[in-house]
């Protein structure tokens, strides 16, 4: 799978695809916005800092609605559970970061092979950064990569295009299958690995059409070199389901940890939700996903006050235990690829 990719033939009329060595090059369409410099204009600005402002307020809001009318006996459940449910959620954020590590890895297979071991290290940095606004976490990538392993933007720009077209192949299917019916049994499952499965099968067969069709290929954002492998494709949507589980898991750990009583299918909503509200936010991380539950999750399910308070506890402490296991996780990371040297390295 690490091998070049066949040199794409143009059909008669169109205007064959550029060498390989004047790098990824299409002057119009999404490409294009990737090509142009993305200079941080006083807007840009604006709307990151007021964005991560919102971001900050939401948190506020999600920890004074926990704390405004904790329940006594909550928080003594909570300090007589013991280390188990905290040694669970921190080591569930492990599997996460693993688990999304591992999804990056296999989808650059067909374009360069790394080490695993590094891009779970660039994973669990990239995490942390992305609490923070201006896409720092996405920005780490580019530079780690494009710096300590030599990958060419054109192929950078390919990976991350079709690890994001896999993780939306496998993820959308799943959510609306869940939010048509809730309910979690045998037929929901099987729907949501059936639409996943088949989100999945389209792209491969439109990563082997755009070897033919050089307006798709360009479409794409050269994510057509990555999607048209099987093997890849079916191992990333392996490693986003057991992404998605484990998220779940950790909702349920910390409802059983605060005596909510939290159902499988919610955990499974619940999981879904926080995962694509950060990776769908562009100001960070930090209170969207925490306030956006709070409140999607009130909304959904018509709570009442004492259970969105439940629910906004839940969220914290899932939170919370993810702060403590990125941080360490994320110092480490940086020691094992030495981005000390990284960022005095002349370009």
């Amino acid at each position: 799978m690490a091998h070049d990719p066949p040199e794409m033939t143009a059909p008669r009329g169109q205007t064959p695809p550029e060498p390989r060595d004047q790098g990824l090059h299409s002057p119009r369409g999404a490409l294009a916005m990737l090509e142009t410099p993305r200079r941080l204009t006083p807007l840009r600005i604006a709307v990151q800092v007021v964005g991560f402002a919102i971001g900050v307020a939401l948190l506020v809001w999600c920890v004074a609605l926990a704390v405004g009318k904790a329940d006594p006996e909550q928080w003594s459940r909570l300090r007589a559970s013991g280390w188990a449910p905290a040694a669970w959620l921190l080591g569930l954020t492990l599997f996460t970061v693993v688990f999304n590590g591992l999804a990056f890895w296999v989808t650059l297979l067909p374009l360069r092979r790394l080490k695993p071991a590094d891009l779970i290290a660039v994973n669990a940095l990239a995490t942390m950064l992305a609490y923070l606004p201006f896409k720092l976490g996405a920005l780490a990538r580019v530079v780690i990569h494009r710096r300590r392993d030599n990958v060419p933007f054109r192929d950078i720009i390919a990976w991350l295009a079709g690890y994001s077209a896999l993780s939306l192949a496998t993820l959308v299917p799943l959510v609306v299958v869940v939010g048509l019916r809730p309910r979690l049994d045998a037929l929901t499952v099987g729907l949501a690995l059936a639409g996943a499965l088949a989100a999945n099968g389209a792209g491969v067969a439109l990563g082997r059409l755009s070897e033919r069709r050089t307006w798709l290929a360009a479409l794409s954002m050269g994510s057509w070199r990555v999607v048209r492998h099987p093997a890849p494709v079916a191992m990333c949507a392996g490693a986003k389901l057991a992404d998605v589980a484990v998220h779940a898991a950790r909702f349920t750990v910390a409802a059983g940890a605060l005596g909510i009583d939290l159902s499988l299918d919610r955990a499974v909503v619940f999981a879904l939700a926080y995962f694509l509200l950060g990776v769908l936010s562009p100001v960070g991380m930090v209170g969207i996903r925490e306030g956006g539950l709070a409140l999607g999750g009130a909304a959904l399910f018509a709570l009442d006050e004492a259970a969105r308070a439940d629910l906004a506890r839940l969220v914290l402490l899932v939170s919370a235990s993810e702060v403590v296991a990125i941080v360490p996780l994320a110092f480490l990371g940086g020691a094992w690829l030495r981005v000390d040297r990284l960022l005095w390295k002349r370009s």
